[in-house]
């Protein structure tokens, strides 16, 4: 398979990107600290965002705007970015510099017992933001996710906080405790169902947590496989468009797909297990139409996987000795998927 366009985008790892709501931009986020937009046809920068102090990990557009977006970062802050406004100086020919119009500093850093016999009882646990999610049923709000623990926090992208305050930010929401685990573990990636009011967090104690993004609180189910490891916060996850399934990539090289009930639990216990890349897979992605059901999967083994539910394929990819070398397949848990 090759590439139909392929551009350099960054002087650094490109973390994450996302497709504008109209499918014709995409920011990409990077370890160098900046953030992109692009215009696909014509491979050309509309902008650099900068602000963010270390790598930028997670970029995701505000519903139905053309024109606001948000990033998390290493740095443990969320910016918020309106390309309408904040614009300064610019690089290069028709790539101008935006700075965020809204920052929130240390959205996920920790406050803990200090073992130390000091003054302040409490110290503060510096934590990155590992994801974030604008919510369906409410277009100003943020969900974010971070490295410290598998608490999800809700911020109001309008709110307005010192840049350096030495008070950590308070959100609008906050979710509870859900380990398996005594120890804290923090969350790797997030992902919400087509109808908003489902967020699934992968969180590094190897399970998905399932909460009511209408009201957060207790996680109200649990995903778990013996196949899904996730112990960095390089695992993705994604939702299918119908809803039905969820996907996530595993430190085991293998791809772990649920089977998800009206009501977004696990409730048959099925599973479907993709195996075929060698090493650890971090990127999911379904195919976003619902004329077809695929699945794409990278992994560091540095290959992209296309996935196809199609039993008849697979029975010809299996009889083909070339094909069956090539391509990888599924293996199905409990009860079937198909």
């Amino acid at each position: 398979m090759r590439p139909i366009i392929k551009w350099k985008a960054h002087d650094n790892s490109v973390f994450d990107f996302e497709w504008s709501p109209f499918d014709d931009q995409i920011v990409t986020a990077s370890a160098d600290e900046m953030c992109k937009l692009w215009d696909v046809e014509r491979q050309q920068a509309l902008g650099m965002f900068s602000g963010h102090t270390q790598t930028v990990r997670s970029v995701s557009w505000q519903r139905s705007s053309l024109h606001c977006f948000s990033t998390a970062s290493r740095d443990g802050s969320i910016m918020v970015w309106d390309i309408r406004c904040n614009k300064t100086t610019t690089t290069s020919p028709g790539e101008p510099v935006y700075r965020p119009v809204n920052t929130i500093s240390g959205a996920h850093h920790d406050v803990r017992g200090s073992k130390k016999p000091t003054r302040n009882k409490h110290s503060v646990i510096p934590g990155s933001v590992t994801a974030i999610k604008h919510l369906c049923h409410d277009a100003n709000v943020i969900a974010s996710a971070g490295s410290t623990n598998e608490i999800i926090k809700y911020w109001d992208m309008r709110m307005t906080a010192p840049i350096r305050s030495a008070v950590l930010p308070t959100p609008v929401a906050s979710s509870l405790l859900g380990s398996a685990t005594t120890r804290s573990r923090g969350i790797a990636s997030l992902s919400i169902d087509p109808d908003g009011t489902r967020i699934y967090a992968a969180c590094n104690d190897n399970s998905v947590y399932v909460h009511n993004a209408l009201a957060l609180g207790q996680p109200i189910s649990r995903l778990g496989a013996p196949e899904f490891q996730c112990n960095s916060f390089n695992i993705g996850t994604s939702m299918s468009p119908c809803g039905n399934y969820l996907a996530a990539g595993s430190a085991s090289g293998s791809v772990v797909i649920w089977e998800l009930d009206r009501y977004g639990y696990n409730s048959r216990k099925a599973r479907a297990v993709l195996d075929g890349h060698g090493k650890e897979v971090g990127c999911v992605a379904w195919y976003p139409g619902k004329d077809r059901v695929q699945l794409a999967t990278s992994g560091d083994d540095g290959t992209l996987r296309v996935w196809d539910l199609d039993s008849k394929l697979a029975e010809e990819g299996k009889a083909d000795p070339m094909r069956k070398y090539c391509w990888g397949f599924s293996r199905i848990q409990q009860r079937s998927l198909l």
